[in-house]
C-alpha cells in the first residue's frame, strides 16, 4: 500500500515538473512602450499609402508616401496604435486622426476633418 501511494506522488510530481518546463515565457514590452509606427499618405488626386510597424516615425511615413506613389503625397497622420484619414465628399479636403483604437482614429480624423459630409477613405493600424 506504501508503495502505491508513493508511486502516485512520484507520477504528479513528474507530471508536474514535465509541465512546468513545457511552458514558453512569452515577454510582453512595458506598458507604454511603442511596438512600431504606421502612417498614412495621401495625395490630391485621392490615392493613398499606408506602413505600419517600421522602428521609426520618419520611416513609417516616408514608406507610407512610396507607397502612395504620386509626387504630391504626404503623411497626414502617424501614429503608434491606429491612423485613419477622413475624406469630404466634395473630395476637396482630406484630415488624418490617429488613436488607440481604429474607432478612436476614425472619430479624430472625422472629428478633425469638419465637415458633415466626411468618410473614412484610408485606416491602418500596427
Amino acid at each position: 500500500m506504501t508503495f502505491t501511494v508513493f508511486s502516485r506522488r512520484a507520477a504528479v510530481a513528474a507530471v508536474a515538473v514535465m509541465a512546468a518546463s513545457s511552458f514558453t515565457v512569452i515577454e510582453s514590452a512595458p506598458a507604454g512602450a511603442v511596438s512600431g509606427y504606421g502612417a498614412i499618405a495621401y495625395s490630391s488626386n485621392g490615392a493613398s499609402g499606408w506602413a505600419i510597424d517600421y522602428p521609426s516615425r520618419a520611416e513609417a511615413q516616408q514608406a507610407a508616401i512610396n507607397s502612395c506613389g504620386y509626387t504630391d503625397c504626404t503623411a497626414l497622420t502617424t501614429f503608434t496604435g491606429c491612423g485613419a484619414v477622413a475624406r469630404s465628399n466634395s473630395a476637396s479636403a482630406a484630415q488624418g486622426g490617429q488613436g488607440t483604437t481604429l474607432a478612436r482614429a476614425e472619430a479624430r480624423a472625422l472629428r478633425l476633418l469638419g465637415t458633415a459630409d466626411g468618410y473614412i477613405d484610408a485606416w491602418a493600424c500596427n
